[in-house]
């Protein structure tokens, strides 16, 4: 799935395991779409990663210069 999602522009996907990946995913790589596996995740797990991944703020900074580099790629590479 997180491959996949990967293939679109604008797309920033992580599979995602637990509370913490989606904090990280967030507020350092301002991750837009995660990808959660059925087969290791229970729903009150994922309702939980779901639940901070959305309460997560992206830093900027420096983190907003990776992101930039990313759409220079994807603006060169993505017809």
């Amino acid at each position: 799935m997180t491959i996949a999602a990967n293939k679109f522009k604008g797309i920033r996907a992580a599979s995602i395991m637990d509370e913490e990946s989606a904090k990280f995913a967030k507020s350092d790589d301002n991750i837009n779409v995660i990808t959660l596996g059925g087969d290791y995740l229970d729903i009150n797990k994922a309702i939980c990663i779901i639940r901070n991944w959305i309460s997560s703020e992206f830093k900027g900074g420096r983190y907003q210069e990776r992101l930039k580099m990313i759409e220079e790629i994807e603006n060169e590479n993505m017809k």
